[in-house]
């Protein structure tokens, strides 16, 4: 799966929109477009928590859901496993392993070609939130 980073937006823009300019501090937005055959279950992200308990790697899943549905097909969300990206922090041991995440999967219609789009939100069990528009090139 490739993704490219198309935008990602925050700061004062956010803080102007909201009604509680604290809210915005916890939640970031990022746009990103995704291409897909036609018809298959693709998988658009894999989000959780990683710590470390006496040297264990141990995941909590992230809460997603779906604030607009695509219109040529459906964003569906399910329990799954993910690699954490943790590269650069105390916890880049548990970059191997698969851990319990929440799994977010797209799926056309079958036959569909074109473009679509949907949004969800994701978040944290430290109630950080982040917003996704993702964009499917269908082929």
């Amino acid at each position: 799966m490739r993704l490219t980073r198309l935008a990602q937006f925050s700061g004062a823009v956010l803080v102007a929109l909201a009604s509680n300019p604290a809210d915005v501090l916890a939640q970031t937005s990022y746009g990103y477009q995704q291409n897909v055959r036609s018809g298959a279950k693709a998988r658009v992200g894999d989000y959780n928590t990683i710590g470390s308990i006496r040297g264990q790697c141990v995941s909590v899943p992230a809460l997603v859901y779906v604030t607009q549905q695509t219109q040529h097909g459906t964003l569906t969300v399910g329990r799954g496993r993910g690699r954490s990206n943790t590269a650069s922090s105390p916890l880049a041991h548990c970059d191997g392993p698969m851990l319990p995440a929440t799994v977010i999967f797209y799926q056309s219609r079958r036959g569909y070609r074109g473009l679509d789009d949907g949004s969800y939100v994701v978040r944290f069990p430290n109630g950080q939130q982040e917003s996704y528009r993702k964009i499917f090139i269908v082929r």
